[in-house]
């Protein structure tokens, strides 16, 4: 091997490593983003539970409260 061939193979090595490098990176980049979204969605899942949870609960206080109007009007009739 000529010392030009030399040459381009270890440019070539380097540049693969500094692609390798930067695609590290970039995964790492993107594992912290996947886990950010991940826990978005956690507290989203939370906030649709507890809106569900809070409805209900209106529902069933509409419903006490339907109740005793109901009772107080047969105590008046």
């Amino acid at each position: 091997m000529s010392d030009h061939d030399t040459a381009i193979v270890s440019h070539t090595l380097a540049y693969l490593r500094k692609i390798d490098k930067r695609l590290d990176e970039t995964d790492r980049h993107l594992i912290q983003v996947i886990d950010l979204l991940s826990r978005q969605q956690t507290r989203l899942d939370r906030i649709e539970r507890d809106g569900r949870e809070i409805r209900n609960d209106m529902a069933v206080m509409e419903n006490n409260i339907l109740n005793r109007m109901t009772g107080t009007m047969r105590m008046k009739r």
